[in-house]
């Protein structure tokens, strides 16, 4: 009897090969097709986060670049002779120095957080010179020219030059790290 059943089965394969590869080759390629669904899906949902993060890190960087830029352009040309004589009041400085602080500050987060490792201490250098030009500012502010005790507006001027040279490079760093520089 089972003979008979080996038999049998080797009969049912033999005249039914063919529907049976069909079957398995249905049935393969229908796996097959899901699995490349399911791979194909993943990608594409890297691939929009990568997308998102990309563009996120790109406005990061240009604000942060932006408002940089503007803060360091306004020690650049703030009147430091006047603020060195007391000509101009401490608050209203303070108005204008917030004008641009707050919005680096800003930026200076935002990139922080969508930055690689690798650029973070290049920002933190950026920041670090933004802070010692207001530390220059407050110097000059606060010093009294007429008992020559003072910070003269002329070191001040000369920090601010040679800090905005320091961050420029850094800047051109930061560029050339991220690789938007090729573009």
């Amino acid at each position: 009897m089972e003979e008979n059943q080996g038999h049998t089965f080797f009969k049912f394969i033999i005249d039914y090969w063919s529907q049976i590869a069909v079957i398995i080759t249905i049935l393969v390629g229908g796996i097959g097709y899901l699995l490349k669904i399911g791979f194909d899906w993943d990608l594409k949902k890297r691939e929009i986060k990568y997308s998102m993060i990309l563009t996120k890190r790109t406005t990061a960087l240009e604000n942060f670049i932006s408002n940089t830029n503007g803060y360091q352009t306004f020690f650049n040309n703030l009147p430091y002779y006047n603020v060195g004589r007391q000509e101009i009041e401490p608050i209203k400085i303070d108005e204008m120095v917030d004008k641009y602080k707050t919005p680096f500050y800003r930026s200076y987060g935002a990139f922080n957080i969508f930055a690689e490792v690798k650029d973070k201490s290049t920002i933190k250098e950026v920041y670090n010179l933004l802070l010692d030009n207001n530390k220059h500012l407050n110097k000059l502010l606060f010093s009294n020219l007429s008992q020559n005790e003072g910070y003269h507006p002329d070191d001040y001027f000369g920090s601010i030059v040679e800090n905005g040279k320091k961050i420029d490079v850094l800047i051109e760093k930061l560029i050339i790290s991220t690789g938007y520089g090729k573009l």
